[in-house]
């Protein structure tokens, strides 16, 4: 897959994966994982807000049923969770103090 350059926020689609073989053309399903706060620390959503600890999960193609289809989540880096953003857009961006381990920077 053709990786952009760091500090460009580019959502993947289908053509990024024309030198990857017959993948683009025999998969059933292409889902696109994308997070623009690693490309772009500042990088915000239509509405201003930034992505940190936001990201897109991206249907490009389902042979099956319906594609173009994107769907919001939050993560945590550190543990590698990831919570449905439709739970929780209020919490603009931020993750739900529920799901937040206030003692992470504590030694034990």
């Amino acid at each position: 897959m053709s990786r952009p350059e760091k500090g460009t926020v580019k959502e993947p689609v289908l053509g990024d994966l024309k030198e990857s073989g017959e993948i683009e053309n025999d998969a059933d399903i292409v889902l696109f994982i994308h997070k623009p706060d690693y490309y772009d620390a500042q990088a915000k959503d239509k509405q201003g807000v930034p992505w940190k600890g936001r990201g897109k999960l991206i249907v490009s193609k389902n042979r099956q049923g319906i594609r173009n289809q994107t769907v919001l989540f939050y993560h945590d880096d550190r543990y590698k969770k990831v919570f449905d953003y439709k739970q929780y857009p209020a919490t603009q961006g931020k993750l739900p103090s529920e799901h937040r381990n206030e003692d992470a920077d504590k030694p034990f």
